[in-house]
């Protein structure tokens, strides 16, 4: 066996234990075991990111579970190599699965399902919010029409199918990783997780060009695409909030009468 093929099936066999870690994890802390193992399986050792070292790779390993670690190897040595050629991949792929995991153990508790639109309730995303990471996650809103208001003209069950079939396009375009919410009223959010303004405003763009496919009334929607921003306590308030969205929902009593043409068609 020659020495490239006998480091060819080294590396294969590390990333596959390493793998197979992160596909049996339970918490953040587990998969950043796995990338701590994988690191010192390759011959590199770990460091917390601060104070800096002049050989660490610019690659945080803790997945934000405890204090950013960084792997560490020499430059030009065997070692920093195979960790260049390997690590940033997975952890990538540790990335996401860790917030797939997550997203599911939120959408499993009891009572955190949405049974209108299948989607975790809002209490799950604020949740999820607080391992968001600012400046490479992204948080997205879309609303049907104009909040309560479409209850009166359109009546609840219709409205109720808008949502539901709103929260269906959603689900078929969005990431497994990205982890989505039903708002107040009649709209859903979408923590998009590594993403850049670009995407997102692609799959808003996407999910706003397909809309007419899937309505039955002339109702459009409203979308907010934030960055996610630190401390991330009010980040749904403030999505709300551009979304014109009120946490007390039910429209005020008297908004027909601030309408007077629809006061006078419905007087008819």
């Amino acid at each position: 066996m020659t020495d490239h093929l006998a480091e060819e099936l080294f590396l294969l066999h590390a990333l596959t234990d390493a793998q197979r870690s992160l596909l049996g994890m339970r918490h953040r802390a587990d998969a950043r075991d796995a990338l701590e193992a994988f690191v010192g399986r390759l011959g590199g050792s770990v460091a917390p990111a601060h104070p800096p070292d002049e050989h660490a790779l610019p690659l945080d390993i803790s997945l934000g579970s405890g204090e950013p670690l960084v792997p560490v190897a020499a430059p030009g040595t065997p070692v920093r190599e195979r960790l260049e050629r390997t690590l940033p991949e997975l952890v990538r792929q540790a990335r996401n699965l860790a917030a797939t995991f997550e997203g599911l153990q939120l959408s499993r508790r009891d009572g955190a399902v949405d049974h209108l639109t299948g989607a975790p309730k809002r209490t799950s995303l604020a949740v999820a919010l607080e391992h968001a990471v600012p400046g490479e996650d992204r948080l997205l809103g879309l609303v049907v029409g104009d909040g309560g208001w479409l209850i009166e003209p359109f009546g609840r069950m219709r409205i109720d199918g808008l949502v539901r079939a709103l929260a269906g396009l959603v689900q078929s375009l969005r990431r497994p990783t990205d982890l989505w919410a039903r708002l107040e009223g009649h709209g859903l959010a979408i923590l998009a997780l590594r993403s850049t303004e670009e995407r997102t405003t692609d799959l808003l763009g996407e999910v706003v060009r397909r809309w007419p496919e899937v309505r039955d009334l002339e109702v459009d929607l409203r979308t907010a695409d934030l960055p996610v921003e630190t401390p991330h306590v009010g980040a749904l308030e403030r999505l709300e909030a551009t979304l014109g969205l009120a946490r007390s929902d039910p429209a005020p009593p008297d908004r027909a009468s601030s309408d007077p043409a629809r006061n006078e068609e419905a007087s008819r």
